[in-house]
């Protein structure tokens, strides 16, 4: 047998070329990373960080330098927290950590799949950067969600003492204290404000402040009854607690802006169900309007034919208007026009045909007086009223219930005059017009009472009324009942629905024994008997839907 003796070269040389391929192998592995430009690390919650700054690259380059091949992953590894770790160059490159508090089981999966085991310095190094804080369960950014309206938003954090265990098991310091401004949101009225966290803290504090003209701020978070444009400052401090076992702990403060804008809106009394905007009134009736939000802003109101000289009411977030619809209004369509601020709000108001009586008469020589003489003096009686009454409260003061009727709710009683009825005196040509219902009552001994809540604008004598009371139930709404026989109530007297205001008797110029009930709206009479609950055929009213908008 001939044996080849294998020249020592040949074998040096073979160690040479295995040799420059284990190099030429590793030289690939890494060369995927020449020219990197960024890196991102990112884990499966969200974190996310991305670095750009050469020292950082150079760094995160070199981790998959120090790391050798291994196997498999082990099964524990599938509890780790997962990260992935982008290289961005012409194309991004994946790595995909599995990250353990055991520094020698940090692993990594090259873009290949290729699996690796970081060393033990390596990983170290790695895990004890800042940005890797999203190897560990730090829960910090704690981002909470903040709800306006059906809008979500994500709050910055303006402020933070944060620490999270590391790998050693001590606490790390990932935030410390930094005053921020915080953004700004928008909100309209009648949105709601909500703000939930994704875990619960174990303290939370909430401020609220109304941010002033010249810069100062008023704490508003036990009064945050919110009804006109305002900036506001919101300040949720929110803290997690160290205890036994936990993995973070610490302080996060969330600032920001809201502001707040109103939005004018109204309640309109009648109205129609499906158009709240849309009220139907007969000549005589009224028509009743509360703004909502109008805050300090000047409201300017279009009401053109329907109301000359119209009152609006009240201040603040809260303005009242109650409209007199005059018995000689013509049948047909009148708008109402309110601009408050940016704001403005269209109305519609159908006026009905109504038809009133005109066969009443009246003899004045029965009174001492010719025609002219009572036309006269019922003329000046009824402009008198106006004058006598003062000024008018600023809010509603009628109760919930509406009105009841004067002479008592089972009152037994028969109308002799109607409301707007034609009177003829008797022996003339000379006609007026009865701006009010004389009430004549079956009762042996009846009484007067008021026809709601009020006070009392004037008790005492008039020439035509005799003894006459007037309530103002606010808003420029009054009510006058005439010829009583005593009176039992003063001026400045507030009174409720019911009181009695005296004995119904026939002072002043009467022909015998009634009330002379009637009402007005600044100087326009309206039909009293709209007032009550129901009118005299059994119709539900306007006034008794008051109670649903106090």
């Amino acid at each position: 047998m001939i044996k080849h003796k294998i020249p020592k070269f040949v074998i040096t040389g073979i160690m040479i070329i295995i040799l420059l391929a284990g190099f030429f192998i590793f030289l690939f592995h890494n060369d995927a990373l020449i020219y990197v430009t960024s890196v991102t690390i990112a884990d499966s919650t969200g974190n996310k960080k991305t670095l750009t700054d050469q020292d950082s690259i150079d760094f995160y380059v070199s981790v998959t330098k120090h790391a050798h091949v291994f196997q498999e992953l082990p099964l524990e590894a599938s509890h780790y927290r997962i990260v992935t770790i982008t290289y961005a160059k012409m194309s991004d490159i994946n790595y995909t950590f599995y990250l353990s508090a055991n520094s020698r089981n940090c692993f990594f999966y090259d873009p290949d799949g290729k699996l690796y085991n970081l060393n033990k310095g390596t990983a170290i190094a790695l895990l004890e950067r800042d940005e890797m804080f999203v190897a560990y369960d730090t829960a910090y950014p704690v981002l909470p969600t903040l709800k306006i309206g059906e809008k979500s938003y994500s709050p910055e954090v303006t402020g933070v003492a944060w620490k999270y265990k590391t790998i050693s098991g001590t606490f790390h310091n990932s935030g410390a204290f930094t005053a921020g401004e915080g953004q700004t949101y928008t909100m309209q009225y009648p949105d709601t404000l909500e703000i939930s966290f994704p875990m619960t803290p174990d303290y939370l504090e909430t401020n609220i402040f109304r941010v002033e003209n010249d810069g100062s701020e008023i704490d508003v978070t036990k009064n945050n009854d919110f009804n006109t444009d305002m900036l506001l400052h919101y300040v949720y401090k929110a803290n997690w607690y160290e205890v036994p076992d936990c993995h973070y702990y610490g302080y996060v403060e969330y600032s920001f802006y809201v502001k707040y804008t109103t939005i004018l809106s109204a309640a309109m009394i009648p109205s129609h169900e499906d158009d709240p905007y849309t009220a139907t009134v007969k000549p005589g009736g009224t028509v009743f309007i509360r703004l909502f939000n109008a805050g300090n802003k000047k409201v300017t109101l279009h009401l053109g034919e329907l109301s000359s000289a119209p009152t609006l009411y009240g201040s603040g977030n809260t303005r009242y208007l109650l409209i007199p619809i005059s018995a000689n209004m013509a049948e047909g369509v009148y708008h109402i026009g309110l601009e408050a601020g940016e704001y403005t709000l269209s109305m519609t108001v159908n006026v009905t045909k109504r038809s009133f009586a005109s066969g009443g008469s009246l003899d004045p020589s029965r009174l001492g007086l010719s025609p002219a003489e009572y036309h006269s003096l019922f003329a000046s009686f009824c402009q008198s009223l106006p004058s006598l009454a003062g000024q008018t409260a600023d809010e509603p003061l009628w109760s919930g219930n509406g009105f009841s009727h004067p002479l008592g709710t089972n009152a037994s009683f028969t109308i002799s005059t109607t409301f707007n009825e034609t009177i003829t005196l008797a022996k003339s040509q000379t006609s007026y017009i009865h701006a009010a219902v004389d009430l004549v009552s079956n009762a042996s001994n009846p009484m007067v009472y008021a026809a709601s809540d009020g006070v009392v604008a004037y008790a005492g004598q008039t020439e035509y009324g005799g003894n006459t009371v007037i309530i103002d139930h606010g808003l420029g709404l009054r009510t006058v009942y005439c010829h009583l026989n005593t009176l039992s109530v003063f001026k400045g007297e507030s009174i409720q629905a019911g009181d009695l205001l005296g004995e119904l008797g026939k002072t002043g110029y009467v022909t015998g024994k009634h009330l002379h009930f009637s009402a007005f709206i600044g100087d326009t009479f309206i039909d009293p008997l709209l007032l009550f609950e129901s009118d005299a055929n059994g119709n539900l009213t306007y006034l008794a839907y008051f109670m649903g908008v106090e």
